[in-house]
């Protein structure tokens, strides 16, 4: 008796996140028909988690084995096992685990039934590496202020798998241009990292058209100045009261001209 479950991939590797046909039919079914009843407490999960195993001739006392034959308690797939859930639809099981792990770090301590059951579920999901990296990328881009952290996220497909979608998107050589404008042509399926990755790009090059453009202006400070001309300065606290002499204003009127003719000379 085996603890994991039947992964099902796509060409590239990667895990295939639509549900399979058979839980498709359940999806359907539930939606015409939900279900009402009230979830099973942790105990009795548990046990009845125990008493598959030993039915299937597997060792009751081997944690992982119990945590793949306990039950759904919520939701569209409720009464099926954790590990027929990763088998059938790995998406599912990632959307709820991310959500969860959102609201326990959110500081929700609720010990309903099923929050508890989730909690099972968690701990089941992180026996296995590629789901549990898939539930830390989909928190990452569930976050409300993800726009940033999305692009740490890796491809983790093809010939640039350890990239990050940033480093991806903003490389100037040619091969990862070219790869970029591969992915962007590419009819992808729902739920892929190729379509996530495609929807970043899409993003991005749509920030690119609308952003607008800025000009620098030189700061007071940093504008040039002929050799010889100081920048005048008066401060409030030591402004004469009395009113400016006529060579005062002379000196004045012929800086602004310069600056002026200076200021057209640079534009």
């Amino acid at each position: 008796m085996d603890y994991t479950p039947t992964f099902r991939r796509e060409a590239c590797g990667e895990l295939t996140l639509q549900p399979s046909p058979d839980a498709a039919v359940l999806v359907s079914a539930y939606k015409q028909r939900p279900t009402s009843s009230r979830p099973w407490n942790a105990d009795r999960v548990r046990d009845e988690a125990k008493g598959r195993v030993k039915a299937g001739g597997g060792d009751p006392g081997n944690a992982r084995l119990v945590l793949s034959e306990s039950t759904v308690q919520f939701g569209q797939y409720r009464g099926q096992t954790f590990r027929w859930l990763l088998t059938h639809d790995v998406g599912y099981a990632m959307m709820v685990s991310a959500a969860h792990q959102r609201e326990r770090e959110g500081g929700d301590a609720s010990v309903s039934p099923s929050m508890a059951n989730k909690d099972v579920l968690v701990r089941y999901v992180s026996l296995f590496p590629d789901v549990t990296r898939a539930v830390r990328e989909r928190c990452v881009m569930d976050e409300p202020s993800s726009s940033g952290q999305e692009g740490q996220c890796l491809v983790w497909f093809g010939e640039h798998q350890s990239v990050s979608y940033r480093d991806l998107y903003q490389a100037q050589d040619r091969e990862k241009r070219s790869y970029v404008q591969w992915i962007q042509q590419q009819k992808v399926r729902p739920g892929t990292k190729m379509e996530a990755l495609q929807k970043f790009i899409q993003c991005r090059d749509v920030e690119k058209i609308t952003r607008p453009e800025t000009r620098s202006v030189p700061a007071p400070d940093t504008v040039p100045r002929l050799p010889g001309l100081s920048k005048r300065r008066t401060s409030t606290a030591s402004r004469s009261t009395q009113d400016p002499t006529d060579a005062e204003l002379l000196a004045a009127s012929v800086e602004l001209d310069v600056e002026g003719e200076l200021s057209c000379r640079l534009d």
